[in-house]
């Protein structure tokens, strides 16, 4: 072999190896971009099912204290009714025939008020489904916080990723992502007490 041919093939070879070089980097940066990519939107997905899933019990919750809440008031407002009508019936010197028809009917609004309390313990008052509310309210709140401290350190990866030498110069297509955040208007500061 002559000279002039040993130069062509090592110009070639040198220039098919950058080649090489510039396509394995270039796809290997739009490949890891688009996992992360993908991963972003599975996380950010991940938020809205924690959101939706917290909204959910929210009501599942509003429903049930509010329906302890007219269970003890019907109760309460026939009690009411009967001890108005037993108070009626002394303050018109009743029979006692007419006083012990009253006061069987007081007497039997407290019985059912007290064995709705005995059947349902934890709804007698809604201290107790208040409560579990919280409880279930926290849970959730730590539930969402967790998915969008997932998404915020994808997002995060992701955009030191594009930021780096050789990617940001191989990840055509790819734009940097801002990390998630309540919206102003759901965002309260609470006054100190």
């Amino acid at each position: 072999m002559n000279k002039t041919k040993i130069i062509i093939y090592s110009v070639c070879g040198f220039f098919a190896l950058l080649i090489a070089l510039f396509l394995g980097t270039w796809i290997g940066a739009n490949n890891q971009a688009s996992e992360y990519d993908e991963l972003m939107y599975f996380r950010k997905t991940q938020i809205y099912v924690a959101i939706d899933n917290r909204y959910s019990k929210v009501l599942a919750y509003q429903a049930t204290i509010q329906t302890a809440d007219n269970q003890i008031l019907t109760q309460l407002g026939l009690i009411t009714q009967a001890r108005e009508a037993f108070a009626d019936a002394v303050a018109n010197q009743a029979s006692p025939d007419e006083l012990e028809q009253e006061f069987t009917a007081l007497e039997s609004m407290f019985v059912t008020l007290v064995s709705y309390m005995e059947d349902n313990p934890s709804n007698w008052t809604t201290v107790g489904i208040t409560s579990a509310f919280l409880a279930e309210y926290n849970a959730s709140t730590n539930s969402v916080s967790f998915a969008i401290n997932q998404y915020n350190e994808t997002v995060f990866l992701y955009n030191s990723f594009l930021r780096k030498f050789p990617n940001n110069v191989f990840a055509f297509g790819f734009e940097l992502k801002n990390a998630y955040s309540l919206p102003s208007e759901f965002v309260t500061v609470l006054p100190y007490a």
